[in-house]
């Protein structure tokens, strides 16, 4: 997906922009990203280079807009990751767009915390995070499941995915799934699979469970309740500083 995307854009980036001022720029740049508006590119600190938000991907092009790239920006002053910050920005308004309708979400009444996990049905551990969902609700965590077939279309894991995207109750369906159940359900349009994948490989996700938090931040790989809330406290803790 990311590769497509780049691709895309290194045809659009192919004429030279021509701009007098800042603004301009800005403008003349965004009109070559599909989907991008004069608000997603701003200049960086650096004199002629600006950086793209295009969903939970950041870029760089030159101001004149002949010139691409796709990395980290370091201030060696602060020894700062510039790029790190904005990617979390971009992909926790990224999650936000993420409706609960389209996902699976286990809620306790006032959650303290929300987060989104990327899974999969023949995941081992996704399935001992599902075993233990009530103990985290009863943490305060809201879970909101997100379908992450981590070895791609081909998969079987994919189908099963596919079915209980379409099934009645998702839930009891998610359930069984990851019980090594059967699971029946007719194929239905509202299918979520194939852009929560898409999504996921966009955010940099390659295993799971991937636990992405409010803040855009990810927390690879399983963590049992209780230190699953250790580490979301202290990051809620560092952000406050």
């Amino acid at each position: 997906m990311i590769r497509i995307i780049l691709a895309t854009l290194l045809l659009a980036l192919a004429a030279p922009v021509s701009a007098d001022n800042d603004e301009q720029a800005r403008t003349k740049i965004a009109e070559r990203f599909p989907g991008a508006e004069a608000g997603d590119v701003v200049a960086t600190p650096v004199p002629g280079l600006y950086e793209v938000t295009i969903g939970p991907v950041v870029l760089y092009v030159s101001k004149d807009g002949r010139y691409l790239l796709r990395g980290n920006l370091f201030d060696m002053k602060t020894d700062e990751n510039l790029t790190e910050s904005r990617e979390a920005r971009a992909r926790a308004k990224a999650l936000a767009e993420l409706d609960d309708d389209d996902l699976i979400t286990y809620s306790p009444d006032n959650p303290r915390h929300t987060i989104t996990v990327f899974t999969d049905t023949s995941c081992s551990y996704c399935r001992e995070f599902h075993r233990q969902i009530q103990d985290y609700m009863d943490l305060g965590i809201k879970v909101r499941y997100a379908f992450y077939p981590r070895n791609g279309m081909g998969a079987a894991s994919w189908s099963v995915m596919q079915k209980v995207s379409c099934a009645d109750d998702r839930k009891a369906a998610l359930t069984a799934a990851k019980q090594g159940m059967k699971v029946d359900a007719q194929a239905c349009r509202e299918n979520h699979v194939m852009e929560q994948w898409q999504l996921g490989r966009m955010l940099g996700i390659r295993g799971t469970p991937a636990i992405m938090l409010e803040s855009g931040q990810m927390i690879p790989g399983y963590l049992p309740p209780q230190k699953l809330l250790q580490a979301l406290e202290q990051r809620r803790q560092a952000g406050r500083k």
